[in-house]
C-alpha cells in the first residue's frame, strides 16, 4: 500500500531471516491479520492514507521540505491514535506488542495542524501559508494588507473630525507616498503636527507622523507577511527535525505493518 512497504517486502526479499524463532513468529503475526478481517480491512485502510513519510525525514534533515510534504505528513498521522485504539483492544497480542513501541506522533500533528493552512496557495514563497491564528503579529499584517483601503478611509474621518476641515482628503501618488490634502482657506487652522508636502493651486499637501507610520505599514504589508511565513516555516521545520528519529522509528513500523499485512 505504501512506498515505504515496497521498499520494506524488497529488503525482507533480498535479506530473508535464517533464525526459525525469528521466522515463526513473523508467521505468526501474518496469522493474526488473517484471523481478523475487520481489523486487517482497517489497518490496510489507514495505509492508503500514508504518504511517504521516510523521503519526508529525508528531506526535513536537508532542508529540502516542503508545505506540501508537511500537510502529507499530517494526512498520515491524522489516523494513527485511532489505529493503535482497535489495536490494544483487539486479543491479537503480538500486534499489540508491535504498536505499544510505535509512538502515534500525536505532538507533531497537532503543531501542524495548528501552524500550516489546509489549502496553501502554492509554496512558502507565495504566502498564505501559516494558518489563521497561529501568529499574532502575522494575522495584524494580512489585516492592514487587506483592509488597507477602509483603514485609510476612517484615518481620514478621524482627521476631518479633529480639524473640522470638511474637505480634507487623504490620497497617494508615487513621489510623495500618502499625504493629506487640505483647502488653501484652512491653512491658518493648520495642527501642527502638519508637515508641508507640496503646493498646489488652491491645495496645500501635508504629511503627519501617523499617517508615515501606516504608510510604512500598507506599502511594506506584503514583504513583511512573506518574510513572517517563511520565519515561522522555518521554526516549524526546526521542531520537526527535533522529533525525526521518532518519526522515522514510527514510518518503519508502518512499513512493517504494510508488509505483514499484505
Amino acid at each position: 500500500k505504501t512506498s515505504m512497504g515496497a521498499r520494506m517486502l524488497r529488503k525482507w526479499i533480498e535479506h530473508p531471516l535464517r533464525d526459525k524463532k525469528e521466522i515463526e513468529q513473523r508467521l505468526d503475526i501474518v496469522e493474526e491479520c488473517i484471523s481478523d478481517y475487520s481489523l486487517r480491512e482497517d489497518l490496510r485502510e489507514y495505509l492508503d492514507s500514508v504518504y511517504d513519510m521516510e523521503r519526508i525525514c529525508a528531506k526535513i534533515s536537508y532542508d529540502t521540505v516542503t508545505v506540501r510534504d508537511l500537510l502529507n505528513l499530517k494526512e498520515s498521522l491524522y489516523d494513527l491514535p485511532n489505529l493503535r485504539e482497535k489495536i490494544e483492544l483487539s486479543d491479537k497480542k503480538l500486534l499489540i506488542q508491535i504498536f505499544e513501541q510505535m509512538d502515534t506522533l500525536e505532538d507533531i500533528y497537532h503543531l501542524l495542524d495548528d501552524s500550516i493552512s489546509d489549502r496553501p496557495i502554492g509554496t512558502i514563497k507565495d504566502g498564505e501559508v501559516i494558518r489563521e491564528g497561529y501568529s499574532k503579529e502575522l494575522d495584524e499584517m494580512r489585516s492592514i494588507e487587506k483592509n488597507a483601503a477602509s483603514i485609510l478611509s476612517q484615518m481620514e474621518l478621524q482627521e476631518r473630525a479633529s480639524t473640522g476641515f470638511k474637505t480634507l482628503k487623504i490620497g497617494y501618488n508615487k513621489v510623495f507616498g500618502y499625504y493629506i490634502e487640505i483647502s488653501k482657506s484652512n491653512l491658518e487652522q493648520t495642527p501642527d503636527e502638519y508637515i508641508r508636502k507640496q503646493t498646489l493651486v488652491g491645495k496645500e499637501r501635508f504629511i503627519t507622523p501617523k499617517l508615515k507610520e501606516m504608510e510604512g505599514l500598507v506599502l511594506n504589508a506584503e514583504t513583511k507577511i512573506n518574510k513572517l511565513e517563511y520565519e515561522i516555516f522555518t521554526k516549524l521545520r526546526s521542531e520537526i527535525e527535533n522529533y525525526i528519529n521518532v518519526i522515522q522509528k514510527t514510518s518503519k513500523s508502518i512499513a512493517i505493518f504494510d508488509v505483514l499485512c499484505s
